[in-house]
This record gives structure tokens, sequence and C-alpha cells, in this order.
């Protein structure tokens, strides 16, 4: 058998099994933990290093790290007990999971497109605010405005001006949508920027304690490329996620 052949096969092979392998610990560490703290009791949340999992797992020596917790921010004087406990003992964070200690009533984050099938995710988010005592805060992000200028290079529009009549125009939209959620507080933000990373960043808010959105279904590229959003939304976010199917909302 030629050495030239097999050997470029076997360490196609061994990659294969080192990408696999780093991939599921990846996996494995990338969302939140709900764990209880095994020295005072107090049920946590914590985020794995997940990059640094998948890199000591291909060393074959697992150094697991602590890069944030809810009970203990920041970490100063954290020993990572935690990581030690058996793996029955901890769960990747649900829907289901009763919020964790927030600031104020624990709100339920609601990213809309300003379309009829985002709005599917409403009736979600108002049972799971219901549910558990909570707000729902609806959020609509916008492009960053631009100075619009004529042909002749004359400016017709400043930018801040833009932002003003659009960010009137998604509160207004934002506003109408309350009369869909009449037993349950309600909040409306409007933000400037890109969708995911605003998306997230309204999610490190202290009293976000869940996002439900609607997600287009997967058909044709078009829609996959759409669909991103709520899978950066998904891997991302330190709060459980509940998708809905993106579509005509029933109106109660």
């Amino acid at each position: 058998m030629n050495t030239w052949v097999v050997l470029p096969a076997i360490l196609i092979l061994c990659a294969a099994v080192a990408i696999g392998v780093g991939a599921a610990a990846f996996l494995a560490f990338r969302r939140p933990w709900r764990v209880r703290c095994p020295r005072d009791g107090v049920e946590a949340q914590v985020q794995v290093d997940a990059v640094d999992a998948a890199k000591s797992e291909l060393t074959g020596r697992r150094r697991l790290s602590v890069v944030r917790c809810s009970h203990r921010d920041p970490l100063t004087g954290c020993d990572e007990a935690c990581l030690e406990l058996p793996a029955e003992t901890r769960h990747v964070v649900r829907v289901d999971d009763p919020p964790l200690r927030t600031v104020g009533i624990p709100a339920v984050l609601v990213p809309l497109d300003g379309t009829r099938g985002s709005e599917a995710a409403l009736p979600a988010a108002r049972q799971l605010a219901r549910i558990h005592g909570a707000r729902v805060r609806l959020l609509r992000v916008l492009p960053p405005p631009t100075t619009v200028r004529d042909l002749d290079e004359h400016v017709v529009a400043y930018s801040d001006q833009e932002a003003a009549r659009d960010e009137y125009a998604a509160r207004w939209y934002l506003r109408g949508l309350r009369s869909r959620l009449p037993d349950v507080p309600v909040d409306q933000v409007v933000r400037f920027g890109e969708t995911p990373a605003e998306i997230l960043s309204e999610a490190q808010a202290p009293d976000v304690a869940w996002i439900t959105m609607a997600t287009r279904p997967a058909r044709g590229l078009g829609r996959w490329l759409r669909r991103s959003v709520t899978r950066t939304v998904e891997r991302g976010a330190w709060v459980p996620v509940m998708s809905t199917p993106y579509g005509e909302s029933s109106r109660p």
C-alpha cells in the first residue's frame, strides 16, 4: 500500500476526530447552566468559557472556567466549585426555568421587525409573563440613520432628524401592540444598530429573564439568512430563548 496515500488519510481522519471532539465540547458548554452553588446553596446561572473547554478537550486535559455567574458578580473569591458537580445536578437553561433574582419585576424581551409575522411571538410572551408575574418588553431594532442628500448633494435631512422620525414611528407601532397584551405590564424600547447585537445588548438588562421571538421557516437561502438572527441570539443569549413559528399571529 502506498505510504503517501495512507499517511494523508490517517492525518485527515485524526483531524476530523479532533474537530468533532472540540466541536462537541464547545456545543456542550456554549449555553449557560443552571446549578446550585455548592458553597451556599443558592441557585445560580453560570457561563463556562466554551472555547477554552474545547481547546482543553483536544489536549486531553479538561480545564473549565466560569466567565459569568448570576450569583457571584464579580467572580472575586469564587473557587468555581460548581464545575466539579456531577453532570446530573446541572442543566442547560430552559424557558420553563423560574427566573433567578432580577432587579425589579422580571421581563420577557420580545424583538419585533415591524411585520405581522414577528408578532406571532406575542401570545407566548403574554403566557410566560402571566405565569411568572413578569412584564413584556417590546423591542424594535432599526438600522442606523444616514444623512439624506438629493442629486445636487444638498442635504435633505440630517441623520438625527431621520432618527427622530424613525423612532417616533417605531414607538407608535409598539404602542399599538399594547392592546394585544391587556393583562400584563408592557415596556417598549427602540434601538438603532445591528439587529442581533442590539437584541443581545438589551437582553443584558438586569431584569430580562427570557427572550421570545418568531423564527422564519427554513426554506430557501434568503429565509435561511433571515433565520440567522434567531440563531445568533440563541447562541449568544445569557437567558433562555423561546422560538415560535413566524407567520400570521392570531389576535385575541
